[in-house]
């Protein structure tokens, strides 16, 4: 069994040595590449097995097998070290397993997550001149830079463009990233680690799902300069307190729910992080997440819970979440955890922006008045057409709302009715499409009562 206690532990990453000599060698010849020499593999720890190989989604699986050259999915091409996934697996488990006794002195502002991806395209501008297209291995991510492996020295300062696999692909392209080399470090025959720090920090819980055990100290904590808003929701008192208590040193706001119910009435404020339990007196923290994408709320959430990890990472599989923290947890690991989550730039809600054009014209105030007075009559037309099972009219009402909404100012509602719009017009029936139309009820119901 390997351990997990490194999961939330330090790690040279990115920035740190790693020293990789073993006392013994082995040779392996790879087609088309010279042979060189590695050190001999090192026990499987620290970020191999089912925690080390996918931090991308629900299980966690080790690298794609394919040993496909000729495809163009970046996940089976050949990488600058000639490494197939099985090679990589083991070269990054005793990288890291060297690593864990590693006391460095650097101060990091950010936790690096492993990432291990096979093939990565990246376009490397060298003095200002040619650009080469490579295509490196990578090993982990955080908030600002990420960690690669390359067969030859690159200089520091060399800029580059990056495109990184989302754990949500099916939402959109994979996203390029910019950024320049901050370090390359020798580590053995060929194999040099290149350290890549991105021009603007990022949220690197779009690439790995975050799992935050507690009883794990800080690199870094600036509690004077830690601020946001934060709503915590937990049915449990004392924990809502421990909670408060542990933040009562940062500058962070912190706004409380027991309930969903609660939690869904505060929801349309704009908080930086919402910490959310799973198990409460009117349903569960998931549902809870569900409910806000589907009211297009982009709040990131992190889920807290007693629940065992593996458990709580299986059933928060499909849900969009930025990361989990393990109760009990101790100030240092809250700490850390507002650190990560607090320091990064994320998509705010679009609430902030509605009614922005009625307010600043007249006549376009009226004219969003008398939409404002129809939608709940909306409403309850879209409420009849799920009853009757009519498809047709659900999605034609859906897509006059989404056309017509973001011009008043009602863009989150518009919103609301083209994810509605897409789900009918995908299945074409009211059932599958339940939770999208009735948040875009809910929607129009609290819009019509809006002032």
């Amino acid at each position: 069994m390997r351990s997990r206690s490194r999961i939330w532990t330090s790690d040279p990453g990115i920035f740190g040595r790693a020293e990789c000599a073993g006392p013994k060698t082995t040779t392996r010849t790879f087609e088309h590449k010279p042979a060189f020499s590695i050190a001999a593999l090192g026990p499987k720890t620290a970020w191999g097995g089912d925690l080390a190989a996918s931090w991308r989604g629900d299980h966690m699986p080790k690298l794609n097998q394919t040993q496909n050259w000729g495809d163009d999915d970046s996940r089976t091409r050949r990488n600058t070290i000639a490494f197939n996934a099985n090679q990589l697996d083991e070269f990054l488990d005793r990288l890291d397993a060297n690593a864990s006794g590693h006391s460095g002195t650097d101060r990091r502002h950010f936790v690096r997550w492993p990432f291990r991806e096979l093939s990565v395209k990246t376009h490397l501008v060298e003095g200002g001149a040619s650009t080469r297209e490579l295509w490196l291995a990578v090993r982990n991510v955080s908030n600002s830079g990420i960690s690669a492996l390359h067969s030859s020295f690159i200089y520091p300062g060399s800029s580059c463009e990056l495109t990184l696999p989302t754990r949500h692909q099916d939402d959109g392209a994979p996203l390029v990233l910019r950024g320049f080399v901050v370090r390359c470090i020798h580590i053995e025959g060929i194999i040099h680690e290149i350290g890549i720090q991105f021009d603007q920090p990022i949220d690197a819980s779009k690439f790995v799902a975050k799992l935050m055990p507690a009883n794990s100290g800080p690199d870094f904590i600036d509690t004077d300069n830690l601020s946001g808003s934060v709503l915590h929701i937990d049915d449990s008192e004392v924990d809502r307190r421990l909670i408060a208590h542990f933040l009562g040193e940062t500058k962070i706001k912190l706004s409380e729910a027991g309930t969903l119910e609660e939690a869904r009435k505060l929801a349309n404020n704009r908080y930086d992080l919402i910490l959310c339990d799973q198990l409460l007196p009117d349903g569960h923290g998931s549902d809870f997440v569900r409910w806000l994408r589907d009211q297009c709320i982009s709040t990131p959430v992190a889920m807290h819970s007693a629940t065992a990890i593996g458990q709580l990472r299986q059933e928060m599989k499909d849900v969009e979440i930025q990361g989990l923290l393990a109760k009990p947890i101790d100030k240092d690991t809250l700490l850390r955890a507002m650190t990560e989550f607090l320091s990064t730039p994320h998509a705010s809600t679009e609430q902030e922006n509605d009614d922005q054009p009625a307010r600043n014209d007249p006549e376009m105030n009226k004219i969003a008045g008398v939409f404002r007075a129809e939608l709940d009559e909306t409403a309850k037309e879209l409420s009849g057409a799920m009853e009757s099972d009519d498809p047709l009219k659900v999605y034609a009402i859906a897509i006059r709302l989404k056309g017509t909404a973001p011009s008043l100012g009602f863009k989150q509602l518009g919103k609301i009715a083209g994810k509605a719009a897409e789900s009918v017009a995908a299945t074409m029936s009211c059932e599958e499409s339940t939770r999208q139309v009735q948040a875009l009820i809910e929607s129009c119901e609290q819009n019509s009562k809006a002032a």
